[in-house]
């Protein structure tokens, strides 16, 4: 088992959401969206540190959005976007017809 965890960029260390599976496409498909893997799998051994455990991206699509309700733009408050994604335990912010791309990093846990 390990953990995944979603981020905006593969030096953003702000997760998005994280979520325990035994591959990263069972995690991706939990969340929703498209795996896109990193070449050369995922990264085990680097010289940077930041690089360790990066799996891939995760792809949304514009089709996955929705247009934003009045208790979305309520919630949303100061935040940018036109139409948003909800599910699977994460919430995402888009403008129209944008696709959003997070990088996925896998953690061993502990047995």
């Amino acid at each position: 088992m390990y953990l995944f965890t979603l981020h905006y960029g593969d030096q953003d260390f702000r997760i998005k959401s994280a979520r325990l599976a035994e591959t990263p496409e069972a995690a991706v498909k939990a969340w929703g969206g498209e795996f896109i893997p990193r070449s050369g799998g995922i990264c085990a051994a680097s010289s940077q540190p930041d690089e360790l455990g990066i799996c891939g991206i995760v792809r949304f699509g514009p089709h996955l959005f929705r247009e934003m309700d009045e208790t979305d733009r309520n919630l949303a408050g100061m935040f940018r976007g036109d139409v948003c994604y909800i599910g699977g335990g994460i919430g995402l912010l888009a403008f129209r017809d944008q696709t959003i791309d997070l990088t996925l990093r896998r953690f061993v846990l502990a047995s």
